[in-house]
Parts: C-alpha cells; structure tokens; sequence
C-alpha cells in the first residue's frame, strides 16, 4: 500500500522590533486640518514590502485621506479635520488587488475571484485616532493577515513529472477592515530539486480560521494524476507559518505513524496519524494551545491569552472548582487619548469607556490600579508575544511595550495613571500635557464551566 508521512513544523512569529514612519507634510490645506503623525512597528522577522498605502476613515465610514509611502527614507503626512478615525497602513498588497480611489471601510482590497496565493505577505496595521485642538499622533503595527505556508515532499517517485497540493479551506476576499471572507481553496505548485525533493517555497494564503485543514496531494506519473488526502485538525491562524512535510511510502508493512508537533506554544500539541488509499484516522479533538482558539473546558486550562466567545482574555482570576473569572481585554485600542488632568479632553477616556461595546458586552471600563498592576506582572517582556498572536489573528492592533525604544504607557486608574508591558513596570501618576498615551479597556465576566 502506497502512504505518505506527514509531519507539521509551526512556529510563530517573534516579536517585536521597532521602526517609525512618519507620515510627513504633504501639501497645505486651508481650513482647520490639522497634521497626524503616524508611528508603525513590526515584528523583528516581518519586512514591509514598499509602497505601503495609509487611509483614514471617518465614523460613516468614508476614506477622508489617503498617502503612499514609497520607499522607508520617505515622509509623508496625513492631514484631517476634527474627529474621530480608524486609520489603516497595507503593505504587500499584489497585483490582482483593486483599490478604489476613494474606498469605504467596507471597500475590497483583495476582490472575491482574484489569485488567493501570494508571493509576498499582506501586512496590516489599524489604530483609532481623535484629532483635535492638540498634537495627533498614532501608532500603528503591521502584522500579517496571512498564514505563510512552505511544503516539501520526498520520496516521490523518480519518474514523477508534476505536483501539487492544494490546502482547504482558504478565504478569497479581504476588505480594509480587515475582514477575511469567500471559501474556497488554493493550489500550491511544487518543483523538483537535484537531490529528488520537491519544494514549493514560501507562499501566502488568507486563512479561513476553521478546522479541520485538507491537504490534496497530487502527482503526474506517466500521464496519470495520482490524488491523497490528508486532514490536518486544527484551523491555520493568521501571522503564523506552517511548513508541512511529507514522504511518500510504498510499503504500509514499513510503518505509517507521522508525528505533528506545533512548537513555542505554552504545551506542545503532538499527534499521530497515518495516511494512504485504505487508512481511516480516528477523529482528533486536539485541545488548542494557549494563545488561541475556543476550546476547553476547565478554569486550569490556559485561557490567558485566548479568544473566549470571540473576547480577548487577559488574566483568569478567583478560580474556584468550576468557576473563575475572566478579565477581558477589549481588542479595540486608542491612541493617542489625553489623561484626566488635561485641560482641553479631560474626560476622553471616560468617555470611550462609556460608549464601547464588543459583542453582546457593555460597560467596560479603564484599568483600575489593582489591574493595571496585574496586567503588566503577567503580559510583562516576552510573554506578550502569546496574546499578540491572538490579536493579529483577529486583525486587531497589539499590545505595545515599546516604540522608538521608550515604553509605552497605557492609561488607568480613571486615566489619572499609566503602566507600560515592560519588566519592572510600575503604575505612575499621568502627565497633564501629554498626548501619547493608549487606552485599552477591560472587563471582568463570570464563568461558570460545564464538568
């Protein structure tokens, strides 16, 4: 019997280096506009690829800027009336994307048809922005909206002449709000080197977030396609990369046990499997490693750091028996927001807080000091990475510890303080002229777990 072994390498992305754009003076406008200064930050392996496009939408919804950064020595700069925006940077963007000159939020990049394998990772960044009667700044991160996939085969046979894998589900549609849809399926190529092995390179794919993940293999011999199918039983996330090996075996008597390790989790994930014509795996109901996924059923599995009914969790508090509490995060993040001793905005933050809603929750709230203190002792240097994966695979901005290599205060305590992820952080008294600080808030649910 004729089988291939399978093995899975995942390994997410590392975090996190900095860098700046500053989005500079383009030409002057009369009228209050008033100029944005733009930050952006990657990870230390995530190299933008130029032009990088800037937007700015307002609360309806429509594009009321839109600059071009060609190459890093540039500066350029975005200039708004008073008000409120989501302001967002794409990088990579291929050749069968179709931006309109003036796009809405819900505009396509990436239109429904068009080429769903690229050969160069899409980044995006977003951040929420208030202009106002004071310095505007805003900073963004790029992160992937793609999963990079690299596959490799061995063993084929020597006569073989073509091959191919296509990976299932994949998404075909991405719009500015970085919302991924369509459902269909991509076809990797793969190409045979001197020593016998085909390889296909790196190549990007948007990921539809559900599981299981099918694998076609296909192979041309003498004119004849030969087909196998392999299930992989977890969903591809956003921003990571997966390299999935394979080798073809003619002999099932040999053995057919493959083994998938997903590594730099907090628990590593091992499975086996077997795979050829007349081979039936069992089902596999993995439990998801921490950093991702829904999955679980104890308040001592690891939910920091995870989606739960679509909400970041932050810290998991007050565990008894079945019982604990969540302390949410919002996946929304302002920047830049005025502390409660500014004299043109001191109620802003109070102000968001009261009007945010995620989901089906409301009344959210500003860190208190108790809370700022416990945030910053858990998220604290590189265990940020963990929830930071989570939020790039919700295409939602990330926490910050530093930018330009300063920290980077986040504000609490009614926005009379800040703390900062970093180690040895400590909660301190808010500036009164200061208009760089972020807001994150949060919210404490109760939940009850089924035995």
């Amino acid at each position: 019997m004729k089988q291939i072994l399978f093995t899975l390498l995942l390994v997410p992305l590392l975090c996190v280096g900095c860098g700046t754009i500053e989005l500079p003076d383009g030409p002057q406008p009369s009228g209050s506009l008033r100029k944005v200064t733009v930050h952006t930050r990657a990870a230390d392996n995530v190299v933008p690829t130029y032009p990088i496009e800037v937007f700015a939408f307002d609360g309806g919804g429509q594009c009321c800027a839109r600059q071009t950064l060609k190459q890093a020595g540039d500066a350029l700069s975005l200039r708004l009336a008073d008000g409120t925006y989501r302001v967002v940077a794409l990088s990579g963007l291929p050749s069968s994307s179709a931006v309109p000159e003036r796009p809405t939020w819900n505009s396509a990049v990436l239109p429904n048809g068009a080429n769903a394998l690229f050969d160069q990772a899409i980044l995006r960044a977003e951040a929420s922005v208030t202009v106002a009667e004071k310095r505007s700044q805003v900073h963004l991160l790029l992160a992937p909206v793609v999963t990079a996939a690299e596959l490799r085969l061995t063993q084929l046979p020597n006569d073989a002449t073509a091959a191919a894998i296509e990976i299932a589900p994949a998404c075909t549609a991405l719009n500015f709000a970085g919302e991924r849809s369509g459902e269909g399926r991509v076809s990797v190529p793969l190409t045979r080197g001197a020593d016998g092995v085909w390889t296909s390179g790196v190549h990007y794919l948007l990921p539809a977030g559900k599981s299981p993940t099918q694998l076609s293999i296909r192979w041309t011999r003498n004119g004849e396609q030969a087909v196998y199918g392999y299930t992989y039983p977890q969903a591809l996330v956003a921003g990571t990369p997966y390299r999935f090996e394979g080798a073809f075996v003619d002999d099932a008597a040999g053995g057919t046990v493959g083994d998938v390790s997903v590594a730099a989790w907090n628990s590593p994930v091992v499975q086996t499997f077997s795979f050829g014509k007349t081979v039936v795996n069992p089902p596999v109901q993995p439990q998801p490693p921490a950093g991702g996924g829904t999955g679980g059923t104890t308040p001592q599995a690891t939910w920091e750091g995870r989606l739960w009914n679509g909400h970041v969790v932050a810290l998991v508090q007050n565990i008894v028996g079945s019982e604990a509490d969540f302390l949410l995060i919002s996946r929304a993040q302002w920047d830049p927001v005025a502390s409660a001793y500014s004299e043109t905005a001191s109620d802003e933050a109070a102000q968001y807080a009261a009007g945010y809603k995620e989901g089906e929750l409301a009344e959210w709230h500003i860190p208190t000091r108790q809370e700022a203190t416990a945030l910053a002792a858990f998220w604290r240097g590189e265990k940020l990475n963990i929830i930071n994966a989570t939020l790039r695979g919700a295409s939602e901005p990330e926490l910050y510890d530093k930018v330009e290599g300063r920290s980077v205060p986040y504000l609490c305590d009614e926005a009379r303080s800040v703390f900062s992820f970093l180690e040895n952080s400590h909660v301190r008294k808010a500036g009164k002229s200061v208009g760089t600080y972020l807001l994150r808030l949060v919210k404490t649910v109760h939940v009850r777990f089924q035995p």
